[in-house]
């Protein structure tokens, strides 16, 4: 895969998941097993905001020269293997249910892709 190809899908799984935290967060995050008081709701909206507008910033880098896009990438990778196993402990706990896994699996997928651009020496 290419790296305008990889940040053009980065940017719609992120895209999603940050209008569905900040449209309706409680809606969206309930097939998950998740329910939000008003603090909760702050919060995913918050959350959904900046995954918009982390969106918003692959989307716009996929055609930059790939050296200016590494910090991106750093941070991307950064971003999924940290809330990598904040989601495993969240069904481990029973916070979250096992449709949850999907995120495991985006969490996954997305760390890779970013963690392998952002280390090759030529990420073009």
């Amino acid at each position: 895969m290419k790296l305008p190809l990889f940040l053009a899908f980065a940017s719609i799984v992120f895209g999603i998941f940050g209008a569905g935290l900040v449209v309706a967060p409680g809606a969206f995050m309930q097939p998950f097993g998740l329910a939000f008081d008003d603090a909760g709701t702050l919060m995913s909206r918050v959350l959904g905001a900046a995954l918009i507008g982390f969106a918003l910033a692959m989307w716009l880098s996929r055609a930059a020269d790939p050296a200016a896009v590494r910090p991106l990438l750093i941070g991307g990778f950064a971003y999924n293997l940290i809330d990598l196993p904040i989601n495993i402990a969240a069904i481990l706990t029973g916070a979250m249910n096992a449709l949850a896994w999907v995120n495991i699996g985006l969490h996954l997928i997305l760390a890779a892709g970013f963690g392998w651009f952002a280390l090759r020496r030529r990420a073009a």
